[in-house]
């Protein structure tokens, strides 16, 4: 709900279940990662609080300028992905965003996450950074996106960095996706929760996805379409022995999905998201919400 005031908006958001303000767009509504469905590296450091089980957020809004915050229940959910997880609205968070023109946005935010990991105590403080870039025209688009975050514990400070790239044109998409991650060199030799003196170990982990999504199937009812991507990684010389030296990995997948609505896709849309009348939008009102045809 956006209640406006003399130039300036408030926005009130929340629900059960829903995302705080923190960090990018969460991937599987960002433009950039609309050709790649599967989960960055670097999800639980950019947007694994998606589905967090209860959040409220605040807004408010002024030309370019958007600030916001969120109280919400920073646990992660289970296993048994079919039930509620509810909690205390114990973690908060803080976002900026900046809209220079219709095409980029960028945002700096920061959040306490208390107790998000079951298996590891401790609460994290996460911090990022991003720049969004998004261009249509027709069904031709061109998606990019930037971040950088940093998962804050008491053992150690681990950090992650993202460049995102989707284009597509005509019938063909194209997903370039390049990642640098720290990881906890300890959970992954073991397989177990570490102990405390072994929570602090970390290495960096790169990856690089590329990938293309033909369209086999353009109906008014129906979208389908036959993807592939490969990805390769670059691991530190303590986890060669597990990983190996080169590893590459590689995915066919099927998408099928329902055509856009009139207004076209809400990609890089949130939950806080200034919703303003059409009519009160300058230019063209679907490349100002950052909609997809």
């Amino acid at each position: 709900m956006r209640i406006p005031l003399a130039g300036t908006g408030f926005t009130l958001a929340g629900g059960p279940a829903g995302e705080p303000a923190l960090g990018p767009v969460a991937f599987m509504h960002r433009a950039s990662a609309s050709e790649n469905p599967i989960a960055p590296l670097s999800h639980h450091t950019f947007d694994s609080t998606h589905i967090a089980y209860g959040v409220v957020t605040a807004a408010v809004d002024h030309g370019p300028w958007v600030v916001e915050a969120s109280a919400f229940n920073g646990r992660e959910p289970d296993e048994y992905r079919w039930d509620f997880d509810f909690g205390k609205l114990d973690s908060v968070s803080g976002r900026i965003w900046f809209r220079p023109t219709p095409e980029w946005e960028l945002q700096v935010s920061t959040g306490r996450l208390v107790e998000p990991e079951a298996l590891e105590p401790g609460s994290i403080v996460r911090s990022t950074a991003s720049a969004a870039w998004f261009k249509a025209s027709g069904d031709d688009f061109t998606a990019v996106t930037a971040a950088y975050g940093m998962n804050n514990t008491a053992e150690a400070n681990r950090h992650a960095a993202l460049l995102e790239v989707a284009r597509h044109r005509g019938a063909n998409g194209f997903s370039v996706r390049a990642e640098l991650v720290d990881v906890e060199t300890s959970l992954l030799l073991t397989d177990t929760v570490p102990s405390l003196q072994d929570e602090s170990l970390k290495n960096p982990v790169g990856a690089l996805t590329l990938g293309g999504l033909p369209d086999v199937i353009k109906r008014n009812w129906l979208h389908a379409a036959i993807g592939a991507d490969v990805t390769l990684y670059a691991v530190p010389a303590v986890l060669r022995a597990s990983y190996g030296s080169q590893p590459v990995s590689f995915r066919v997948f099927f998408r099928l999905r329902p055509p856009a609505s009139p207004m076209g896709r809400m990609w890089n849309m949130r939950m806080s998201q200034p919703m303003k009348p059409m009519a009160d939008m300058p230019g063209d009102a679907h490349q100002h919400m950052h909609m997809m045809p």
